[in-house]
This record gives structure tokens, C-alpha cells and sequence, in this order.
């Protein structure tokens, strides 16, 4: 059975990285394959900007606002 896909929204994209840590490591490393397995569709412009994240950045403003939540990984 092959498993259905949506496009994904900003809010579900941040709403899944802060609650799943591997997500977001794994858009890291490849972003069109992290979408897939999330059960999204992974348009190119959307993966795209995903390449071009500063994810260190990132880090770094959660850690920021949130200091005693566990870090992102």
C-alpha cells in the first residue's frame, strides 16, 4: 500500500521540529527523504529552502528562548 503524502505547512514543519528532535536532524542531512518518511510531500521549493537553513542558527534561538528545555539535537 503506498502511503499517501500532503504538502506540509509552516506551522506542522515547526510544530514537528520541536517535538521530535530526529526530524530535525534529519532535515539536516536530507530534507526531500525527512518529508517522505513524515508522510510529506516534498516540493522542490520547499526542499530548497530547507538547504539553505541555518540549523546552528536555529539551535542557538531555541536554546535562547527556551533554556531549560533539552537543546534540539
Amino acid at each position: 500500500m503506498e502511503q499517501e503524502t500532503n504538502r506540509i505547512t509552516f506551522s506542522e514543519l515547526i510544530n514537528r521540529c520541536l517535538h521530535d528532535a530526529g526530524f530535525f536532524h534529519q532535515l539536516q542531512e536530507d530534507p526531500a527523504k525527512a518529508l517522505e518518511q513524515a508522510g510529506f510531500a516534498p516540493t522542490p521549493s520547499i526542499v530548497e529552502a530547507l538547504r539553505h537553513i541555518d540549523y546552528a542558527a536555529i539551535r542557538r534561538l531555541h536554546s535562547a528562548c527556551d533554556p531549560l528545555n533539552l537543546p534540539m539535537c
